[in-house]
């Protein structure tokens, strides 16, 4: 009993970081879309301004 506790213990402590792992990244490939956008936008608008 005291060796399922563990190896649950240890199953259930590897997929929370697979989870966690998962999320962070997904929320890097946000950021980074984000930011495209707006150096996009911002280089369009430099462009436009200067036309």
């Amino acid at each position: 009993m005291k060796e399922e506790r563990a190896l649950l213990g240890a199953i259930s402590e590897r997929v929370g970081k697979i989870i966690e792992r998962h999320q962070s990244e997904t929320a890097l490939r946000q950021s980074e879309e984000m930011y495209k956008v707006l150096v996009h936008d911002s280089i369009q608008g430099m462009v436009n301004g200067w036309t």
